[in-house]
């Protein structure tokens, strides 16, 4: 074989190969938006989701989504918006339900959320400036069925999270109090079949301040809480368990079930201070101080 003919045949090679990375590059583009589609219909019942701009590399595996708008149908939580998210070691019954065959539910390596920030109710902003998410796994359900809040909470299972840079603040228009609470750090570790086995906040730090009463700065090194029932919180302060809606209604206490919320929690580090204005003390006529 001369080496013109050699040297042919490698260029037809790598043109070939060249072309077949083109079309896996050009089809993973276009699977992109279905795939980052299909991750956010993993979420809870009755959340809704939008998103910007999604990338997804084939061969790595790896989603990238941004711009998420999440809306919560809960009333201390508004508008939850996601800079980026990033999900690897999609699962490949994923991949069978863009098919349109049977899947055995959704799983993942690790989900990556940057820049998280949402607004409660009463006017306080949260933030989270990343969480990371270890092997999250969503069971499949009944074909066909709606998965109710409660059930959804079961068949959900999350081997560890951590988030860093968690971020509470807010002020009462009426009153002038100002809130600002700061976390260096949350973990989350085992959640399965409706518990949690535990939750730690580290370096919390925050301050108080009461218009004309005085500030208050507080500071904890640790809080903690363990066995965690998160069906049961389900179960006592969802509004949809309530003929009315109203969980300060009378209805809830017909139910003779107690909950043991939270196994065991607390806190380490604990010190206050607390600044208060000093007011003069006023003298009656004939000098006594009162």
């Amino acid at each position: 074989m001369t080496m013109r003919k050699l040297a042919l045949g490698l260029g037809v090679v790598v043109l070939l190969a060249g072309g077949g990375l083109a079309g896996a590059t050009l089809y993973a583009s276009h699977q992109a938006d279905r795939q980052a589609d299909l991750v956010l219909a993993q979420l809870p019942p009755g959340v809704t989701a939008a998103h910007g701009a999604a990338t997804y590399s084939l061969f790595g595996n790896r989603l990238v989504v941004d711009e998420v708008e999440l809306q919560v149908p809960l009333p201390v939580i508004h508008d939850l918006h996601v800079q980026r998210m990033t999900v690897e070691g999609l699962n490949q019954t994923l991949w069978a339900s863009m098919f349109g065959r049977a899947s055995d539910g959704f799983s993942a390596r690790s989900i990556v959320l940057d820049h998280v920030d949402y607004d409660t109710a009463g006017g306080i902003h949260q933030s989270i400036e990343r969480a990371s998410l270890g092997e999250p796994r969503l069971a499949r359900g009944t074909a066909g069925e709606r998965p109710s809040l409660a059930q959804w909470i079961a068949a959900f299972s999350l081997a560890s999270a951590e988030a860093t840079n968690l971020l509470t603040s807010g002020e009462d228009k009426a009153t002038g109090a100002k809130l600002d609470i700061r976390a260096a750090s949350r973990s989350l570790t085992d959640i399965k079949a409706g518990h949690l086995a535990s939750e730690v906040d580290q370096k919390i730090a925050g301050d108080l301040e009461l218009s004309q009463t005085g500030k208050v700065h507080f500071d904890i090194a640790e809080a903690r809480a363990e066995d965690v029932d998160l069906l049961g919180f389900e179960k006592v302060f969802n509004p949809a368990n309530y003929r009315d809606g109203d969980v300060c209604s009378g209805d809830w206490v017909r139910d003779p079930a107690f909950y043991t919320l939270v196994g065991n929690a607390g806190l380490s580090g604990v010190t206050v201070s607390i600044d208060a204005p000093v007011v003069p003390a006023k003298r009656t006529e004939q000098g006594a101080v009162r």
